[in-house]
C-alpha cells in the first residue's frame, strides 16, 4: 500500500513539474485587485484598517499582489457592492447586510430580540 502511494505521489509531482504551474515566475505581472467601500476615505475603517492591509499584503508579497481602493461609493452605490463583486466591476466590496434585505437571511439572526436582556 505504501508503495503505490509513493509511485502516485512521484507521478503527481512529475505531473506538477512538467506543467510548470509549481512556482511562481516572477516576470509575470501582479495582481491587481479592487476593494469598494461606502465610507468616506477619512473614515476610521479606511484609515486604520483599509489602507494599511492594502500596503501590507503589497509590501508582504513582494509587489504580487496590489490592491487600488475606492472608497465612498466610487464605483457604486453602498446598496449595489454585492452585486458590484457578483459582476466583476469589483474584487472586494465591503458592505451592510442591511442594505440588501432578505438577500442574507442567516445574517438577520442578529437582529432577533432574543440575543439582548431586556
Amino acid at each position: 500500500m505504501r508503495r503505490h502511494f509513493f509511485i502516485l505521489s512521484v507521478l503527481f509531482l512529475i505531473v506538477l513539474l512538467a506543467t510548470g504551474k509549481l512556482s511562481y515566475s516572477q516576470s509575470s505581472k501582479p495582481i491587481e485587485l479592487k476593494l469598494s467601500h461606502f465610507m468616506s476615505p477619512m473614515h476610521n475603517l479606511h484609515v486604520d484598517v483599509f489602507a494599511p492591509f492594502a500596503k501590507e499584503l503589497e509590501e508582504r508579497t513582494k509587489g504580487r499582489v496590489k490592491i487600488t481602493i475606492y472608497p465612498g461609493e466610487a464605483l457604486g452605490k453602498a446598496k449595489d457592492h454585492y452585486d458590484m463583486v457578483v459582476h466583476g466591476i469589483t474584487d472586494i466590496a465591503i458592505f451592510i447586510h442591511g442594505y440588501t434585505a432578505g438577500r442574507f437571511p442567516l445574517t438577520s439572526v442578529i437582529e432577533l430580540p432574543i440575543g439582548v436582556p431586556s
